[in-house]
Formats: structure tokens, C-alpha cells, sequence
């Protein structure tokens, strides 16, 4: 990720927009940020495309800007949850959207062809800065709750940002709610020194600690650019994305109820590498739950075009659609911190009331330049083993057995297949795994 590129994509956006247009441009807190927002600014300048630097925040709040003061695109200048060496440049749609694959195609053809609009001097677009997207952002959010029954609930949570973009936005929310916080990693930092910015098992040490040491109700991580949200119960124990998604969908459709009592059954989407206790949490919410792609641009669009009422990931990516239809964290953590406040429970006892299952995961090995015929060939396969009694192709392939699931697909950055199983007990799902990676082993051998 280099100054060239970013200013050649600034040129190629610039060139695929109209001239006179304007885009917001924001970034999370990587040490490289600056230098390539500035060189994406420069070639979509010289396109005639005017540039507004928003600056410093979560990527959901960039998003809400973009639509809500109506700019023609935004960029995004983040790497999400990797490694501070790693940066890149995300699109998004006037509506507040990633972009769709269709545009970002578009966007790359002209990039490719480097056949760029070059305008006369006198129409060479402005480059300015707005203050102000971090409270909006905020704001945003807090319409979205109760905040007088998180403010009379005196919760304490500890915080942890780790470095990235939630440092500007979270404790701004935190304190408005009236929460007591305890604050780690929350001084902007482009290295991540004190944690990487991926909110894993490994990486909440330190939070989980704090936790049980202060005797909090909750603790909260995020990743690099805060779209995300992972939390710590109050006894110190790791909720893992699906289980948060599955409890929100439920919440979220028993509110949905309340104001719609005699409405059709709403709809939520994720992705097909989400647990089934995701499909269990809907049920129960009196839901219908509709399967996408994986990929957050994927169920947001699917949410837009179903009309659905909820959505998200397993890696605690949730989207709200009466909020904004994107992965956002800070809504997140408003969600759980009004249900904390309205339910009196602790956060463990509201997780409890998901079904638990057993995941195992591998991955095997496949040339990029072989993956298709492979999964051509493993669709085929498939459909001879014995015990399988659904399997749906969208996305991969993944088969529904009489014990579990698995689902086997392979990798958009990386050589090789990732082979997920769903299971009652560790050892079946482990099983499952094995069982499918013998397959695909036998598909890869047969596939020259």
C-alpha cells in the first residue's frame, strides 16, 4: 500500500464520479494514514472531485456522515483489525453502504486503465475539513437508546479500544450514558503497542483481568476501526461474536414486536458461516432468518434489499437497521448497555439464554489458479456422501448433517479452503472437520 497507489485510486474514484462531486474522506489511527489520505485527496482533486477530511473515527461514523450530509462517495482509509504495517482504502456509497462489487469494478477498471479525467486548473476540486463527524456520530447512537435508564443503572464497564479509532468516540459515549469506565489502550495509537487491534481470546487478556480485578459489569473491546464490538461478562468470560449477534437479533425483534405487534414476522440476515444459534435466537424472537454470502457489504445490501430489521456477522460486526445498515460498534455497546440497564440482569445470564454449540475450524491448502474447479468438483462430491440432508452452495459449499453442519469455502485472500463444522460436542464437530478436509484433500489430488 503505497502513496502511488492511493493517489492513483483517488484519480480512478475522482474519474468515475462526476466532476464537481464531493467525498468525505476519514481514516482510523494507523501511523500510515495521513500520507495516503492525503494522496488519495490529490487524485481525486485532480479529477475535478472535491475532498472534506473528517478525520480521525470509527468507520461506521464515517459512513453515517456520508449519508447523512448527503456526499456523493466516501473513503475510508483503514485496515480493520490487522497489523499496523497493513493499511488500505474502502469505498462508500452515497446511502452510507460499502460500495457494491459492481462499482468497486467499475472504480478498478479505470484504475487499471489509467485512463484518468485530467481537468483544466481552474476546475481542479477544493481540498477542506469539517470538525464535528465525531459528535454527530455519537449523537446518532444515543437517539437510539434510553439514556436516562443506562444512566440510572450506574454501570461499570472497562473499555478497550486498543489504540484504534473507538479512542475518539467510545469514552465520549460512555460518559454521556453516565457510565463509569475503566479505560485501557484509549490514547490514539498507530502501532497498537499495547495489543494488536484484532479483539480476540489472546488479545483481551488484559480486559478480562480488569474485569474480574474491578469488579465491573462488562467489559468491551474493539478493533482497529471500531465497526466492531466484543464483550467480557461480568465474571471475566469471553462472549464470542456469534453468541453477542445471536442475543441482540433476539432483543432487538422482541422490541421490534413491541412497536409492531401484529406485523409480519421480521427478517434477519447473516451470513452462512454464522452459528445456529443464530437461526435458534430468531426463533425465538419470532423472526425469519434469511442466509447470505459472508461478507458485511453482502448482508447489508441483502438487509436493504429484503427489508429486513436486523443483521450481522459472528465476529461482532451487528447491524441496526433503524440505525444505519453497516457494521457498527458503538451501537453495539449502546444495545447492551440499555439492555443491562432495562433487564437488571447480569450480561452472563442474558448470554445464557442462547443455545450453545461446539465450532472446530481448519483450513487446506489450494492454488489460487485451481480453487474454482475444486469447488466445482467438491459440489459434485458432495452430493454422493452419505448422511448429508441439506446442502446450499451460495457461498462454498455447506452441508447440513444430522448431528451438525459444515462449511467449506475457499479463501478470498489466501491459497487455500477454510473448513468450518458446527456441532453438539467439540468431538463432533473436530470430526466433521476431518471427514471434509478428507474430502476436499481427494477433490484437490483429482483437480490437474
Amino acid at each position: 500500500m503505497t502513496p502511488e497507489l492511493a493517489l492513483n485510486l483517488g484519480r480512478a474514484v475522482g474519474s468515475w464520479l462526476p466532476a464537481g462531486s464531493r467525498i468525505a474522506i476519514g481514516a482510523d489511527a494507523r501511523s500510515s494514514s495521513p500520507h495516503l489520505r492525503a494522496a488519495f485527496c490529490a487524485g481525486a482533486n485532480a479529477a475535478g472531485v472535491h475532498t472534506v477530511d473528517i478525520g480521525i473515527l470509527p468507520s461506521p461514523g464515517i459512513q453515517l456522515y456520508v449519508r447523512d450530509k448527503k456526499f456523493a462517495a466516501g473513503a475510508i482509509v483503514t485496515a480493520s483489525h490487522n497489523p499496523p504495517e497493513y493499511n488500505g482504502i474502502k469505498l462508500v456509497a452515497p446511502d452510507g453502504t460499502e460500495t457494491s462489487q459492481e462499482e468497486e469494478g467499475a472504480v478498478e477498471a479505470i484504475y487499471d486503465s489509467r485512463k484518468f479525467r485530467m481537468v483544466p486548473w481552474r476546475e481542479v476540486g477544493t481540498h477542506t475539513s469539517e470538525s464535528g463527524a465525531v459528535d454527530h456520530y455519537v449523537e446518532a447512537v444515543m437517539r437510539q437508546v434510553d439514556v436516562h435508564a443506562i444512566r440510572r443503572a450506574k454501570i461499570k464497564v472497562v473499555y478497550d479500544p486498543g489504540g484504534g479509532a473507538g479512542c475518539v468516540s467510545g469514552p465520549r459515549l460512555l460518559n454521556a450514558l453516565g457510565v463509569q469506565f475503566v479505560p485501557l489502550s484509549c490514547t490514539l495509537d498507530g502501532a497498537f503497542s499495547d495489543r494488536p487491534s484484532e479483539p480476540s481470546p489472546q488479545n483481551s487478556a488484559r480486559c478480562i483481568a480488569t474485569v474480574k480485578s474491578t469488579r465491573a459489569h462488562l467489559g468491551i473491546l474493539q478493533d482497529g476501526d471500531a465497526d466492531r464490538a466484543v464483550f467480557i461478562d461480568e465474571r471475566g468470560e469471553y462472549v464470542w461474536g456469534d453468541q453477542s449477534l445471536a442475543l441482540v437479533a433476539l432483543w432487538e425483534l422482541r422490541r421490534w414486536h413491541g412497536l409492531h405487534p401484529n406485523a409480519a414476522p421480521p427478517i434477519v440476515c447473516t451470513a452462512v458461516s454464522s452459528s445456529s444459534c443464530v437461526a435458534d435466537a430468531v426463533q425465538m424472537g419470532g423472526g425469519r432468518l434469511e442466509w447470505t454470502v459472508v461478507g458485511s457489504p453482502i448482508v447489508a445490501r441483502e438487509m436493504i434489499r429484503l427489508g429486513a430489521a436486523f443483521g450481522g456477522e459472528d465476529n461482532g460486526g451487528l447491524m441496526f437497521t433503524r440505525h444505519q445498515v453497516c457494521r457498527d460498534g458503538l451501537m453495539a455497546i449502546a444495545f447492551i448497555l440499555e439492555l443491562l440497564a432495562k433487564t437488571g440482569k447480569p450480561f452472563s445470564e442474558l448470554v445464557a439464554e442462547i443455545p450453545r454449540y461446539a465450532l472446530a475450524k481448519d483450513k487446506v491448502p489450494v492454488p489460487d489458479d485451481r480453487k474454482q474447479a475444486v469447488l466445482l468438483n467438491l459440489r459434485h462430491a458432495v452430493k454422493d456422501e452419505a448422511g448429508i440432508r441439506e446442502v446450499d452452495a451460495r457461498d462454498g459449499v455447506k452441508a447440513y448433517l444430522e448431528n451438525g453442519w459444515v462449511l467449506v469455502r475457499p479463501s478470498g485472500t489466501e491459497p487455500l479452503f477454510r473448513v468450518q463444522a458446527e456441532a453438539k460436542t467439540e468431538a463432533e464437530a473436530k470430526a466433521i472437520v476431518e471427514r471434509f478436509k478428507g474430502i476436499l484433500g481427494r477433490t484437490v489430488q483429482a483437480v490437474h
